[in-house]
């Protein structure tokens, strides 16, 4: 059964030094804007830029358990901060909390990814967004989606 995630990102503010080189800074608003049963459709709502990502969870699920990872990074000038990662989507909790775990891990350990199984039992290997010397997870969470239209 797939299931669509769809988040948002905008700009909320934007500095930066008119020299070469210069300081800059920048602070997004990032989040889960729906998670649905797979729609075809696409496009926008409001003014928000809406990306997609569909998952195959469990058959059946009423539920939908969402890891996500919101982050901050930048380089030796500046820095970004309210990024978002949708790590994976779950129709099984128990399966939400162990990607969860082993995510946490990558985070603590500074590993370069992280390792995963989803709803059906495949391994998932993931970049880890929070493994460079800039980067800094800001939280690491699961949200659970009640899904409609089943």
């Amino acid at each position: 059964m797939e299931v669509s995630v769809k988040t948002y990102r905008r700009t909320v503010n934007f500095d930066q030094d008119p020299e070469p080189y210069g300081d800059w800074h920048e602070d997004l608003e990032s989040g889960i804007h729906s998670v649905s049963l797979r729609s075809r459709k696409s496009g926008r709502e409001r003014d928000w830029d809406l990306e997609e990502e569909v998952f195959n969870i469990l058959e059946g699920s009423t539920e939908c358990h969402v890891v996500v990872v919101y982050y901050s990074d930048g380089d030796s000038f500046g820095r970004c901060s309210g990024k978002m990662e949708v790590v994976w989507a779950f129709g099984d909790a128990a399966k939400a909390r162990e990607c969860h775990k082993a995510y946490r891990e990558a985070i603590d350990k500074d590993a370069y990814s992280v390792v995963f199984l989803d709803d059906h039992g495949v391994e998932v290997t993931q970049n880890n967004v929070c493994f460079d010397y800039f980067a800094h997870e800001d939280s690491l969470d699961i949200t659970t989606y009640t899904l409609k239209g089943k």
